[in-house]
């Protein structure tokens, strides 16, 4: 008896070392939760772009997609397991109150950042791309775009214009704050009174609307100046034309930031390091068809991504707007449902 007693203990003993050289042997892979917005445009892309990221961190990537701002938003308040935050952008901030769900980060790379595209100072969120607003037009239906918001009002484009619904989208809010930019408190709600009958259709979300429109539905879209250069590339068509009204622009500037419950904060900070170098930024026009946030040459061609004469994205402040977006809001509601 005692015999086997000693058998069995060895046994256990040179089984269980070896059970622990396996798992001392296994590599420790850091796992970086990314909550991020649907776009069906970058998702394509973004396993190759951050390949280089998870090589020279030994970790991985996990993205949660949401299908717009607005539901990432939601998840965010509901206590969830995320590291970085990727794809609020300047609309959220302005009118939601932001400050508590992040961990200020001011990145290594943070003075390569557009002066002009840094709307908090305490680096909650970091500008890391940039999309210009403009009307998206199907050159084969519309032969004179509207170059202005005045030309817009025109009844020749009665149920021509497609876009987000400001209470579900991002870009809908941003049509919203555009319009009170450019026109004022007491004028925006003209404007929309005067393009109510232009309007095809509002949708949950860009996607939406930019399909509808691919689909001949309508052959205006709210979108950013760059989308031409996607069907450029991708499918060698020049069809699509964007344009800015020259009343003034708008900007949609997308970020990221460091939950503020990450569990881990380091590798984090690095991943906001590493959206801000060349590696990264030089890869967004032609991946995620928008503008990178840092200093670096990018091609911009006149006839295709139209310049806007007045930027009109810091008209209005950011305690001003989160303060009255609300009642702008209820209004836009009340007068498209007269």
């Amino acid at each position: 008896m005692k015999n086997y007693s000693f058998l069995i203990i060895v046994f256990l003993m040179v089984f269980g070392c070896k059970s622990n050289v396996n798992r001392k042997e296994q590599p420790k892979t850091d796992k970086l939760i990314v909550y991020t917005t649907h776009n069906i445009i970058w998702e394509k892309n973004w396993k190759d772009v951050f390949s280089d990221f998870e090589k020279k961190n030994e970790c991985v990537l996990e993205f949660i997609t949401f299908s717009n701002s607005n539901h990432l938003l939601e998840a965010l308040k509901k206590d969830p397991v995320a590291d970085i935050v990727l794809g609020l952008d300047n609309i959220n901030y302005y009118t939601d109150y932001l400050d508590t769900l992040f961990i200020p980060y001011k990145p290594a790379g943070a003075k390569a950042i557009k002066e002009d595209l840094i709307f908090d100072k305490k680096f909650i969120l970091t500008p890391v791309s940039y999309g210009e607003l403009s009307f998206i037009i199907n050159q084969s239906e519309i032969g004179d775009p509207p170059y202005t918001f005045g030309i817009m009002q025109d009844g020749m484009f009665k149920q021509k214009l497609l876009f987000p619904d400001p209470r579900t989208s991002s870009y809908g809010k941003a049509f919203l704050i555009w319009s009170i930019s450019n026109f004022g408190v007491n004028g925006y709600g003209h404007f929309w009174r005067s393009i109510k009958e232009n309007i095809f259709t509002t949708t949950d979300n860009w996607d939406e609307s930019y399909n509808m429109f691919l689909a001949g539905e309508a052959p205006i879209v709210l979108g950013y100046s760059t989308i031409p250069l996607y069907h450029i590339i991708r499918d060698s068509s020049h069809l699509v034309e964007s344009v800015i009204p020259i009343e003034g622009g708008f900007r949609i500037i997308e970020t990221a930031g460091i939950y503020y419950k990450s569990q881990n904060l380091l590798l984090s900070q690095k991943f906001i390091d590493y959206l801000l170098k060349p590696e990264y930024q030089n890869t967004i026009l032609t991946t995620k068809w928008v503008y990178p946030a840092t200093i670096i040459e990018s091609t911009r061609s006149g006839d295709k991504f139209p310049e806007m004469t007045k930027d009109l994205t810091f008209e209005l402040s950011a305690k001003y707007t989160r303060q009255n977006f609300n009642n702008w809001l209820d209004r836009w509601i009340s007068l498209m449902e007269k």
